[in-house]
C-alpha cells in the first residue's frame, strides 16, 4: 500500500491511477483536483476537502468520518455506502450525485440540487432538508426518520417503498410521483401536495397533517388508522 501525501494522490488522480482502499486520514485537500478519481473504500478520515474538485469521483465505501465538506464539488460523485454524520452539505455541489445503500445522520441540506439523483434505499436519521431540489429523483425504499422537510420538492419521484416515519414536512411536494407502499407512519406538517399521483397502499396512519392535497391521484387501499388530516382535497 502506497502511503500517499496529497501531493503525491494529486498526481495519481492526474494519471488515472486507482488509489482505492489507501489510508489517505487527515490529508490536506483544500481546492484540491480530484476528479473522476477512483477512491472507492479509502479512508478520509478528518481529510479537509474543503473546495476540493471531486466531481465523477468514485467513493464508494469511502470512510468520511470527520472529513470537512465545505463548498466541496461533488457533481456526479457516487457515494453509495458511505456513512455521514454531523455535517452541513448545504455549501456543496451535489448535482446528478449517487448514493445508494448510504446513511446520514444529523445532515443538513439547505438549497441543495439534487434533481435527478440516486438515492435508493439510502436512509436519513435526523436531517434536516430546507428548500432542496429532489425532482426526478430515484427514491425507492428511502427511509426518512426523525427528520424535517421545509420548501422542498420531491415530484416526479421514484419513491415506492419509501418510509417518511415521523418525520415533520412543511411546503413540500410530491406531485406527479410514484409512492405506492410508502409510508409517512406518525408524520406531521402542513401543506403537503400528492398531486397526480400514484399512492396506491400508502400508509397515513397517525399522521397530524394540516392541508393535504390528493388531487387527481391514483389511490387504493389507503391506510388511515388514527390519521388527523384538516384541509384534505381529493
Amino acid at each position: 500500500m502506497i502511503n500517499h501525501n496529497a501531493q503525491t494522490l494529486i498526481e495519481a488522480v492526474l494519471k488515472g491511477e486507482p488509489v482505492e482502499g489507501q489510508d489517505l486520514r487527515g490529508l490536506d485537500l483544500r481546492e484540491a483536483d480530484l476528479g473522476a478519481a477512483n477512491l472507492r473504500g479509502c479512508d478520509l478520515r478528518g481529510a479537509n476537502l474543503k473546495g476540493a474538485n471531486l466531481q465523477e469521483s468514485h467513493l464508494e465505501r469511502a470512510t468520511l468520518d470527520g472529513a470537512i465538506l465545505s463548498h466541496t464539488d461533488l457533481t456526479g460523485a457516487n457515494l453509495s455506502e458511505v456513512n455521514l454524520s454531523d455535517v452541513d452539505l448545504s455549501t456543496c455541489v451535489l448535482s446528478r450525485l449517487t448514493a445508494i445503500k448510504s446513511q446520514f445522520v444529523r445532515v443538513t441540506l439547505t438549497g441543495s440540487d439534487l434533481e435527478g439523483a440516486h438515492l435508493a434505499n439510502t436512509i436519513f436519521i435526523h436531517a434536516t432538508l430546507k428548500d432542496v431540489n429532489l425532482i426526478g429523483a430515484d427514491l425507492s425504499g428511502l427511509t426518512l426518520l426523525f427528520c424535517a422537510l421545509e420548501g422542498c420538492t420531491l415530484d416526479e419521484c421514484n419513491l415506492n417503498g419509501a418510509n417518511f416515519g415521523v418525520s415533520r414536512f412543511k411546503n413540500t411536494t410530491f406531485n406527479r410521483s410514484q409512492l405506492d407502499g410508502a409510508s409517512f407512519l406518525g408524520a406531521t406538517g402542513a401543506d403537503i401536495e400528492l398531486k397526480d399521483s400514484q399512492i396506491n397502499g400508502l400508509d397515513l396512519s397517525l399522521i397530524q397533517v394540516q392541508g393535504l392535497d390528493i388531487t387527481g391521484s391514483t389511490y387504493r387501499a389507503l391506510i388511515l388508522e388514527k390519521s388527523r388530516i384538516s384541509g384534505l382535497k381529493r
